[in-house]
Parts: structure tokens; C-alpha cells; sequence
């Protein structure tokens, strides 16, 4: 074997070596990843117990409780692919190496280096070419007793099980406990603005129902709790004609009226924003006793 061949032969050991240890950098970040993303995946379901009960003191906790769980997960997710996907250099690779094992000192770095200098511009001077060889054969023979999981051990992500181990308990527990909790869980993270606050008005009017005489006047009160709006609207229905719609006039704190000047036939009323509505109640119009 020629110098030359002897050279690319123990290059290529190096590298070959280098890139395994690359691979299960990558082996090891992704299962990290998955130990990780599994342990946060189960932490957000298993806090969704206490967001149902703290929900009904704080109408937002289950919605700004979502957004945050697709933040955090979606983090997982970006970081674990961005760390699974990215293989580390192999002079990121050979310094941890060297950290590993102390007594390689830079060799291993030194050997890529000089290597990429001679194939890039041989040096001129043949005792320099030799001890190039010399020096990249002496760190191949250093590295072929060095077995690759002795540099990155797979047992370091297997850490992540105190606390994946845990916390699939808890989850069995309540699983066994209420089996519709992961379904609701699930809801209530993939659904963030169904977890809104619904903005409800409850609308409830005065009098409620009445017999009055023809011309007389008729006030209309309505009080409009919950979400207040800027107005309400009145619906009169008269006997015998067509539905009016008027807007009441508002009083302030959630009280609004309406007022007829004079009635003069029998009606049915209604107050109402949106979707929500008072009752509807009726108005019955008589005539004046007669005075004889």
C-alpha cells in the first residue's frame, strides 16, 4: 500500500468513526424528543383537571390555558426536530471526543485540519507530508479502541423516564377514574376559542302583562343584566297590523324605556339584542266603563 492509499485509508477510518458518533448524537436527540414531547404532552392533559374547576372562578384561565399548551408543545416540537434533524459537524464531534478523552488532546481535531491542508495544498516539504501521515495514523490507532457509546451513550435520554414513568401513572389513574377526560382535554387545547367567554344578555321587561284603558299611556322598562349592551331593541306587535320594531332609550346600569303616548288597541311586546330576548307578554286595551 502506497503512502498516499495508507493516508486516505486511515482519513476515512476517522471519518467513518466520526460519523457514527454524529448518527448517535442524532439517535439520541431524537429520543429525547419523544420522551420529552410524551412527558409535556400528558403534563398538559393531566392540567386540564384543575383549568375545568378554576374556569368556573376565571372565564379566560381556559382559553389563555390553550394558547399556552400549543405554544409549549409546538416549542417541543420545533426544537426536537431542529436537534433530531441537524447532524453535528464533524469538528463539533471530534472536540467532544477529545472532552470525552482527555488524552487525545487536539489530535483528533489537528488530523482533520492537517488532512483538508495537505489535500488543499500539499506542503513542499516531504518530512512535513510524513508526519501528517504519521500523526493522522497514530490518532486512527487511538480512536480503534474507543467504542462509539462510550462518546454518546443512549442511557442519557433514558433519564427522561423519572419523569415520563410518573406521570403515565397519574394519567392512568384518571383515565380509569373518568375516561371522557382525555376527549374533553383534547377539546379544550385543540379548541382554544371555543373556550372563550360567551358574552350573554339577559333581558327581562315591566310590566309584565297588562289590561289598561284605550288612550291611555304605557311606559315599557327593561333591565338588561350580564353583558350590557349600548341599546335594546323593542318589537310591538298590535292586534291585527304588522310587527314594529322601535329602539328604547337608555337610562343607564343596564335600564332602558320606552314610552306610548296613547294606546289604542291590544298589543304584544318584546325586548331584545342579538340573540337574546326578553319573554314576550301582552297588553290588553278596553274601553272606558260607560258613565251612565
Amino acid at each position: 500500500m502506497t503512502p498516499k492509499e495508507s493516508l486516505h485509508r486511515d482519513y476515512g477510518l476517522l471519518t467513518r468513526f466520526l460519523r457514527s458518533l454524529s448518527l448517535r448524537f442524532q439517535l439520541r436527540a431524537t429520543l429525547e424528543f419523544l420522551l420529552l414531547f410524551a412527558s409535556g404532552s400528558i403534563l398538559v392533559l393531566l392540567g386540564t383537571l384543575f383549568v375545568f374547576e378554576l374556569g368556573k372562578a376565571f372565564p379566560y384561565l381556559p382559553f389563555l390555558y390553550s394558547l399556552a399548551a400549543i405554544i409549549f408543545l409546538a416549542f417541543l416540537v420545533f426544537m426536537g426536530l431542529w436537534r433530531s434533524l441537524s447532524r453535528p459537524s464533524r469538528g463539533r464531534v471530534a472536540r467532544n471526543l477529545e472532552e470525552k478523552f482527555p488524552e487525545l488532546k487536539d489530535d483528533v481535531t489537528n488530523s482533520l485540519l492537517l488532512f483538508d491542508q495537505l489535500t488543499n495544498g500539499e506542503p513542499s516539504n516531504p518530512i512535513s507530508k510524513g508526519l501528517i501521515r504519521a500523526h493522522l495514523k497514530k490518532t486512527v490507532e487511538a480512536i480503534s479502541s474507543i467504542h462509539p457509546r462510550q462518546v454518546v451513550s443512549l442511557k442519557k435520554a433514558l433519564g427522561h423516564l423519572r419523569i415520563l414513568l410518573p406521570l403515565m401513572v397519574a394519567f392512568s389513574i384518571v383515565f380509569a377514574i373518568d375516561p371522557t377526560f382525555v376527549n374533553r382535554s383534547l377539546a379544550l387545547i385543540l379548541h382554544p376559542f371555543s373556550n372563550m367567554p360567551v358574552q350573554k344578555t339577559f333581558i327581562s321587561v315591566e310590566p309584565k302583562g297588562s289590561v289598561i284603558l284605550r288612550g291611555s299611556p304605557f311606559i315599557i322598562r327593561a333591565l338588561a343584566e350580564g353583558y350590557v349592551p349600548k341599546n335594546l331593541a323593542l318589537s310591538i306587535w298590535p292586534e291585527g297590523g304588522e310587527a314594529k320594531r322601535m329602539t328604547m332609550e337608555t337610562e343607564g346600569n343596564g335600564r332602558f324605556v320606552y314610552q306610548i303616548e296613547s294606546v289604542q288597541s291590544s298589543f304584544r311586546f318584546q325586548a331584545y339584542h342579538g340573540g337574546s330576548a326578553s319573554p314576550i307578554y301582552g297588553v290588553r286595551v278596553v274601553d272606558p266603563p260607560d258613565p251612565a
